[in-house]
């Protein structure tokens, strides 16, 4: 049987990103499921409970940095945000909403890992 660390929601407007990070999280004990909109993720969020959530900020319905507000109001959710923009003050205004982590795109697979791991603890060690 596979050991599970943590539910893992991907809020990725890429599909062939989006997909990407479900392979890399299940093949690193994850469980993930990808949402391509803020309301999918709220409604998803309220469902599944997840341990964390990977947040692009650039979504079509409202900003990352709302969802981050949202997210954190419904539940204490990690929440690492990730965009290809490095505005800073976007990045200070995701911090400011709950954000435990940014992560610039690209981003390394590695470098992903580190910051699930980092934002959910030991107990999401591989």
């Amino acid at each position: 049987m596979e050991t599970r660390f943590g539910r893992v929601l991907i809020v990725e407007t890429n599909p062939a990103m989006a997909e990407l990070a479900v392979l890399v999280l299940t093949k690193a004990g994850h469980e993930a499921f990808a949402t391509a909109t803020a309301q999918d993720a709220l409604t998803v969020s309220r469902q599944w409970h997840p341990d964390l959530v990977l947040l692009e900020l650039a979504l079509p319905d409202f900003s990352g940095t709302h969802l981050c507000r949202q997210l954190r109001r419904q539940a204490p959710v990690p929440v690492i945000a990730s965009s290809l923009d490095s505005d800073p003050s976007e990045i200070s205004a995701v911090y400011a909403a709950g954000a435990c982590a940014y992560l610039p795109k690209p981003f390394r697979v590695s470098a992903l890992l580190d910051h699930i791991h980092t934002c959910l603890g030991p107990t999401a060690r591989a």
